[in-house]
């Protein structure tokens, strides 16, 4: 009896998991499995799309070097080709309490322009890599309707000074426009009628280039006025010899009004693919 009683133990005792200390090669396993980190998900949050408003480049402080991020100058103008490439911001430098002050061509490629959502809303800055002092002593622009960019001279000395690349000198002055006199500027449609008012361009800060055009119905006193955006390359310019721009589109007028219509005065619906993609089909019925 005994002697089956220590056979049926042995029995069970052979049946019982093995529990003892892991192989090293194990424990280096398990350790390794413990340190590694979770599966990083991958992000597929896109860059926000750097489109502003030509009014708020008009007007903006310009940000330099130095302690406390100081505003060196204000834009007063954008000079561009007449497909919408800017060029030059015009900017005033040395003024006091808005009074005075040097006119300065800097070359577009010269200026960081940032955009960032706070609270909800996009923040833009534009910054140059100069101090106060450093502008007041760039080439000045003194003539009418900055005919300077169009002197090979200028321009030259003008790059030296930023260390920019070679911006673009323009042949003559029927060659550039400027954003200050397309703002508010009528619009005509292919019947020569009146059919709105250039509100804005707005402007890829990463290409300085004109991706769209904000058409204003012309409301009257701007009472219950809608905004379309229509694609830049729809419109067309003619210029004075004052620099006073005529701006037709090729559409009827109730293709425009049919347009996507966008909220002022950031038109934060151009900032959505899907929204830009509907802008894009607004062209091809421009073109039908």
């Amino acid at each position: 009896m005994t002697r089956l009683l220590t056979t049926a133990l042995t029995a069970a005792l052979l049946c019982l998991p093995l529990i003892g200390p892991a192989s090293p090669a194990a424990a280096a396993d398990a350790t390794a499995a413990a340190k590694k980190p979770a599966a990083i998900k991958p992000n597929h949050a896109k860059q926000m799309h750097a489109l502003i408003s030509s009014n708020k480049i008009v007007g903006a402080e310009i940000i330099g070097n130095g302690p406390d991020n100081p505003s060196v100058a204000t834009i007063s103008d954008v000079v561009m080709t007449k497909d919408g490439k800017g060029v030059y911001a015009i900017a005033t430098v040395g003024a006091t309490l808005g009074l005075g002050g040097n006119s300065i061509a800097i070359p577009v490629n010269a200026l960081n322009c940032e955009c960032r959502m706070v609270d909800g809303e996009k923040n833009c800055s534009v910054k140059i890599d100069k101090t106060a002092e450093q502008l007041e002593a760039a080439p000045e622009v003194s003539l009418e309707g900055y005919e300077d960019v169009t002197v090979a001279s200028f321009v030259d000395r003008n790059n030296r000074f930023y260390g920019a690349d070679a911006a673009e000198t323009f042949a003559s002055r029927d060659d550039m426009m400027c954003a200050s006199k397309l703002t508010d500027a009528a619009v005509y449609c292919d019947s020569e009628e009146e059919c709105g008012t250039l509100e804005a361009l707005i402007v890829d800060a990463a290409d300085h280039q004109a991706k769209y055009a904000i058409i204003g119905d012309g409301a009257t006193l701007g009472i219950g006025e809608k905004y379309s955006a229509v694609p830049f390359e729809a419109l067309n310019f003619k210029m004075d010899r004052e620099g006073n721009v005529r701006v037709m589109i090729n559409a009827e007028a109730r293709v425009i009004g049919a347009a996507p219509k966008v909220t002022p005065s950031d038109y934060p619906e151009l900032d959505k693919d899907a929204f830009r993609k509907d802008v894009s089909k607004a062209l091809a019925a421009t073109r039908s």
